[in-house]
């Protein structure tokens, strides 16, 4: 009927025994005991267990004598207290610990076991377990195993972590311990000694401990407080090598079950027992401080990439960065070996958190410590990604400056053959890309199959990256370039000028601004005859292009490519062709928008996202363009290049001015403002070359995902962007791990459909460790500690404002309404109330006690141990906590 230590461990006894039952093959000591399983609760009382409602009932409930004689004859004659406690199935696994939820019975004698064990067992109907469940998605089950174990009577008592539960810190183990039973530790009514150890060092971080929790046999008065002498209250509990013991056999338990530990202990005498060992629940919301530290940040990218980012485009373009950078690095004369020794970071160089892309910092500079001159190239790459917090390698990341020196020769010739040659590189790249672009484009996309459009896409690829190093050159040197006009122009005008940037306004030779001019052009025809103003204000698109794209103007349609679903609306919407007088008209609009189309159908916002709605696959969005003016009667600026060179002249002028009687530096800055004007003014019109091969990759993707959604294999043709490059590649040539598309697509699309529901994310985010583990990507929160303060023990992370209700018993928190609950101290009955509250601060309390372990695993923000806090805040007081710190600052 009962289990012992050496029996074959059952898979329902939950974590609690299932642990002890493995301490003797560890070795570990631990006080003797046995299990009353959960089955053998199920079999003698399972029909008898629920009501007419479901609801369970014990009454009349009683233990068999043959249990209890089998229980009494495993324990030595001479043992005269027990302490009994639960061990549920859900009960300490990796996500849940029911810290506190169930009776734990202590000092039992062994007249009363049989109702100690009952009640111990009855516990798991209690309603704070109910709610409990509720709100972590559980099924109440009714059953759980009881320990029976002999009642140690100990010196001190405590627990234990494999790791650092406030910090996350996986390499330090942190005990904690109190004078006498450990109920006062768990409970939070006591302070305790808390000793850190790493590395077989101990730091101490001692209380003054005033009282200890005892057991009292005179008069049946159980557990009670009892006055430490003077002389130890300020004397550490336990010596530094009983601290190292512990934490010695607790990396022994985390090593065993290959998972960080909750350890309870107890010292009688000298001797170390171990009473329980369960999984730490909070890894999930703490992030691992001792390991890699990385910075992420979007200031910049976030223009590519603005708000969410399907997991087709990521994939793309994080193997585009890898095989860009190798190559820019290659040709500016870092040699072979040092770049495969970097792999890492070329593999690297951005991240997707939470659907959002950022640059991985630590990547980026690593790839710019690889060329000579660090210090000053490293702040011209902040200048130009828009980094607005400084980040440099550890020392141990760099090279030595006698290494870098050694290598400055070879690379050096290299910089500077690239330096001159890069105006021909340019042209030579144009050439190219149009000869590409142009042979890609006679390929009928009807006509090819999945695996051709697989060999297409990669045939380009690799042409892409042959050609590409013009472009990647031209941003190395637009940023030193840039970066040395900014700098020698703060040297003349001081901190915060802007006169960098008027030098550089003028001359109209930036792409960027043509489709301006052009949609400008194309709103003025429209206004010139009133019967396009008409047509235009037709809040119709669909009618609008299908009168416009079915003109009676003899010629083809070349640029002009609606999907199926567009037609269907044209030729759905269109009415009889009545206005003969208007057909010049459109001819001629239709002629333009097929010129913008074939130069700029790919430029608009989010041009880089394969995802993105383009002009040349919907064009019926250009329509939406132009009715922007017409609708809302509203007519585009004029643009008038005649005052940028006026205020460059004004500019110049004044560095002239400046620079007066020193011809060496006017030489000096009219070249560095020769190149920077060239190679910005290169930088941004190369740009749409990218822009333009970006459109050939989302259409190879659009027909696969056309193909795949005819195939049955996807939901809609849109899901292809659901997946990696590499899933649809695999998935077509047969190496794929996924075999059910539809599904993942699903569960992708939940997921970003949660990101869309998050709040704003940080725009710099610093993370240690496993990324998607315990960091947060939220803006970091944080309150400036008043001078009236209350301070505590920051349990969980996070700031609140809002009104505080102080409530002393769980009965009384009625209309919590998000309110902060604030009480002197909690038990496990308190959770039913926390789903209705914003945040918790408490009188009393520890790191371990109810409140903080369950505040962790819910994620509420929490403080304990604040000295006087029911004596200075009323009762709708409005304060601000950060859990984090253990601040409240009260706000009136």
């Amino acid at each position: 009927m009962i289990l012992k230590p050496t029996d074959p461990i059952p898979p329902t006894i939950g974590g609690k025994a299932r642990s002890l039952m493995q301490f003797a093959a560890l070795g570990i000591p631990t006080a003797p005991f046995v299990v009353v399983p959960d089955t053998w609760f199920e079999a003698s009382f399972g029909g008898q267990l629920l009501d007419g409602e479901g609801a369970p009932q014990f009454g009349g409930l009683q233990l068999p004598e043959a249990l209890l004689a089998e229980i009494r004859a495993s324990f030595d004659a001479k043992t005269r207290y027990f302490a009994v406690r639960s061990s549920y199935r859900d009960e300490d696994s990796d996500q849940f610990s029911f810290a506190g939820q169930f009776k734990t019975r202590l000092f039992v004698p062994a007249t009363e076991l049989a109702q100690a064990i009952l009640d111990v067992w009855a516990s798991c109907a209690s309603n704070h377990v109910r709610t409990y469940q509720r709100e972590h998605g559980l099924q109440p089950v009714h059953y759980l195993s009881v320990i029976v174990q002999v009642m140690l009577e100990p010196a001190v008592s405590g627990v234990a972590f494999s790791m650092n539960p406030l910090t996350g810190h996986r390499k330090q183990q942190v005990v904690n311990a109190v004078y006498g039973v450990g109920e006062g530790l768990v409970s939070g009514d006591l302070p305790a000694d808390q000793f850190i150890v790493a590395d077989g060092k101990v730091e101490a971080h001692l209380a003054t401990k005033e009282h200890a929790f005892v057991f009292d046999e005179t008069a049946g008065k159980g557990l009670v407080k009892q006055a430490i002498a003077p002389a130890k209250q300020n004397l550490p509990c336990l010596t530094e090598a009983q601290a190292l013991e512990v934490a010695l056999r607790v990396e022994q338990l985390r090593r065993h079950f290959t998972k960080h530990q909750d350890v309870e202990f107890t010292f009688c005498g000298s001797q170390l027992y171990i009473l329980q060992s369960r999984p730490v629940t909070t890894l999930r919301r703490l992030p691992d401080t001792h390991g890699q530290y990385i910075v992420w940040d979007n200031s910049n990218i976030v223009e590519s990439y603005p708000g969410l980012t399907s997991p087709l485009t990521f994939s793309y373009i994080i193997q585009l960065y890898e095989k860009a950078y190798r190559q820019f690095v290659e040709l500016m004369g870092v040699p072979l070996r040092e770049i495969e020794a970097n792999a890492e970071h070329f593999a690297n160089m951005l991240g997707l958190l939470n659907g959002r892309v950022y640059y991985n910092l630590r990547s980026w500079y690593q790839m710019i410590s690889m060329l000579p001159g660090y210090s000053f190239n490293a702040r011209f790459m902040e200048q130009m990604m828009g980094v607005k917090e400084r980040f440099d390698l550890e020392p141990t990341d760099r090279r030595s400056k006698f290494r870098d020196s050694l290598r400055i020769g070879n690379m050096v010739v290299s910089i500077l053959r690239n330096l001159f040659t890069l105006e021909a590189q340019k042209r030579d790249f144009v050439r190219q890309f149009e000869e590409m672009q142009a042979s890609i484009r006679t390929i009928d996309p009807e006509s090819v199959s999945p695996d051709q459009i697989v060999r297409l896409y990669k045939r380009q690829e690799a042409l892409l990256l042959k050609i590409w190093k013009a472009p990647l050159v031209n941003d190395f040197f637009a940023m030193i370039y840039f970066g040395l006009l900014k700098k020698r122009m703060t040297d003349l005008f001081g901190e915060g000028t802007n006169i960098h940037n008027d030098l550089l306004i003028g001359g109209n030779t930036i792409i960027t601004t043509k489709p301006a001019e052009l949609i400008s052009a194309i709103v003025n025809k429209i206004y010139a005859a009133d019967e396009l103003i008409k047509l235009f204000k037709n809040p119709d698109k669909y009618y609008v292009l299908n009168r416009i794209y079915n003109s009676n103007n003899g010629e083809a349609s070349s640029g002009l490519r609606p999907d199926e679903a567009s037609r269907v609306l044209y030729s759905a919407a269109s009415p009889p062709n009545k206005e003969l007088l208007l057909e010049p008209y459109l001819a001629e609009i239709k002629r333009d928008m097929e010129a913008y189309i074939d130069q700029f159908g790919d430029r608009m916002v989010g041009e880089l996202k394969l995802e993105t709605k383009t002009y040349r696959q919907h064009p019926e969005l250009f329509i939406d363009v132009l009715q922007s003016y017409i609708l809302n009667d509203r007519k585009p600026h004029s643009f008038d290049f005649r005052t940028g060179p006026e205020v460059c002249l004004a500019a110049e002028k004044a560095v002239w001015e400046k620079l007066r009687g020193k011809p060496i530096a006017r030489m000096v800055l009219r070249h560095i403002l020769r190149r920077a004007r060239q190679l910005v003014s290169g930088r941004e019109n190369l740009r749409l070359y990218r822009t333009r091969a970006f459109g050939d990759a989302r259409a190879a993707f659009c027909k696969l995902g056309e193909i795949f959604f005819s195939e049955g294999l996807l939901q809609h043709p849109d899901d292809i962007f659901w997946l990696t490059k590499d899933e649809v590649f695999d998935y077509i040539k047969g190496t794929s791990v996924n075999f059910n598309l539809w599904d993942l697509a699903a569960l992708r699309s939940a997921q970003y459909a949660d990101f869309q529901r998050e709040t704003a994310q940080a725009e710099r985010i610093k993370t240690h460790g496993i990324v998607y583990q315990g960091n947060s990507f939220q803006p970091s929160q944080s309150i400036a500690e008043q001078p009236d303060a209350l301070k505590g023990i920051g349990c969980c992370k996070g700031v609140v404002r809002g009104k505080v209700k102080i409530v002393q018993k769980p009965e009384d928190a009625f209309n919590m309404d998000g309110d902060i609950l604030v009480t002197t101290t909690t038990d496990p009955g308190w959770v039913t109330i926390f789903p209705s509250i914003s945040g918790i601060l408490v009188e009393r309390g520890s790191l371990l006690s109810h409140a903080a372990i369950v505040s962790r695993e819910m994620g509420i923000p929490c403080i304990v141990g604040i000295n006087g806090l029911t004596a200075k805040l009323k009762p709708g007081d409005y304060v601000e906590m950060d859990g984090e710190k253990g601040i409240v600052n009260i706000l009136g």
